[in-house]
């Protein structure tokens, strides 16, 4: 069955960059039609809530991987209750952030709902994945899926049209790509087997096509000249890349609704 999913992506970027700088992110982007880019905070570095925050949330996953470890078994008439965060919110409007159990199968799983308007748009969001960084962006992009596995499980190319300036405030001031090629959203691949590539994300190339692609943004990335940075920022020096050389690896976080 195909719903109408949210995915949520936040990138927590440490700046370990050729010739990165440490200047304050841009200011926050509006809201658009359907595609959403937001940036949660504006100056990660001078925030010390969203710090305290982000430390907590990480307390909580490493809680979270253990409970998950020796789930409970359902209990009779148990199965009409919540099996993700956004059931949890709209059922009983629970509105405070924390665990709650949520039914998976025949069995209780333990999840960390992030709950209400915390930059991706209202409701309860679910942590889907995490990838290994540490400033805070978030961009929202919907899509009609079942879920975020078929979305990238079968490696087939799903475009979105977020554009390349979104991708890059996911890193801020010391990002950069090249000009041309731009292919983005969901498996995006350049054509040649030593190219660029990213599981969600941007992909750019100098020449006027997507065969040699030597720069990307985003999550799930690789690429022969690079193939390190897993989650973040590459650009090839020169070659177009708009704004030098870059190799920044991250922290991701992936939340689904």
């Amino acid at each position: 069955m195909s719903v109408f999913l949210q995915v949520c992506i936040t990138a927590l970027f440490l700046p370990l960059t050729v010739n990165g700088d440490r200047s304050s992110s841009p200011a926050c982007a509006k809201p658009f039609d359907k595609m959403t880019a937001c940036n949660l905070i504006c100056n990660m570095i001078q925030d010390s809530d969203a710090n305290n925050a982000m430390k907590m949330l990480q307390t909580k996953l490493q809680d979270l991987i253990a409970a998950i470890k020796n789930p409970s078994p359902l209990q009779p008439g148990s199965l009409s209750r919540p099996s993700s965060c956004k059931e949890h919110f709209e059922k009983h409007k629970w509105t405070k952030s924390q665990v709650y159990p949520l039914v998976f199968g025949s069995q209780y799983v333990p999840v960390y709902c992030h709950m209400g308007d915390f930059g991706c748009g209202d409701g309860g969001w679910t942590l889907a994945m995490k990838i290994d960084g540490r400033k805070l962006k978030f961009i929202v992009i919907n899509k009609q899926s079942s879920s975020l596995y078929s979305l990238l499980a079968d490696g087939k190319y799903r475009a979105t049209s977020l554009g390349r300036s979104k991708w890059k405030k996911l890193i801020g001031s010391q990002s950069s790509l090249q000009a041309n090629c731009n292919k983005e959203g969901f498996n995006a691949v350049g054509s040649s087997r030593r190219s660029s590539r990213a599981r969600i994300g941007i992909i750019g190339n100098n020449e006027k096509d997507c065969a040699s692609t030597d720069s990307r943004i985003g999550f799930g990335t690789g690429g022969s000249t690079d193939d390190k940075i897993t989650c973040g920022n590459y650009a090839i020096k020169g070659y177009t890349s708009d704004n030098g050389e870059k190799h920044v690896k991250a922290m991701g976080y992936i939340l689904v609704q």
